[in-house]
């Protein structure tokens, strides 16, 4: 007997409808945050006031990293090297802008090692003849 209520096909088919609704708006959510943070969107370059706000940009992109992208486990006494370009490719970094030419584009690499648990970064850059970071060397940045 029908008393104009829902059945159990109907009642299922709705949450169906609203969870691929929720669906959709949690990606959506989580690309306009992606955005919001990460800057992407119409920038593809980090414009900063000093170089070294550069270098710490190149540090807390290889952080994010080696965090989430880094292929091996650091045992104490590793050490590696990632270049901004591998960083620039997995989508961590943008384009490092110089700060005295904006349509100069800056390149480098970033030591990291771990000593006594911890993970140490050092950073090294190099903005063609404007700026190099002390003890940077061109065979690392390729």
């Amino acid at each position: 007997m029908n008393q104009g209520g829902w059945g159990l096909r109907d009642a299922m088919g709705f949450i169906a409808v609203l969870m691929v609704a929720v669906l959709i708006t949690m990606v959506m959510y989580n690309r306009s945050l992606k955005d919001l943070f990460n800057g992407s969107g119409t920038a593809d370059r980090v414009i900063v006031n000093s170089y070294s706000e550069l270098e710490e940009k190149m540090i807390s992109s290889t952080q994010n990293y080696v965090d989430n992208y880094y292929y091996k486990a650091l045992e104490n006494g590793d050490n590696d090297i990632v270049t901004v370009q591998e960083l620039q490719d997995n989508e961590i970094l943008k384009q490092l802008q110089d700060v005295k030419d904006e349509n100069l584009l800056c390149s480098g690499y970033v030591e990291f090692a771990k000593t006594a648990g911890r993970t140490s970064y050092k950073p090294y850059l190099k903005c063609g003849d404007n700026y190099q970071t002390t003890g940077y060397q061109s065979k690392f940045d390729e």
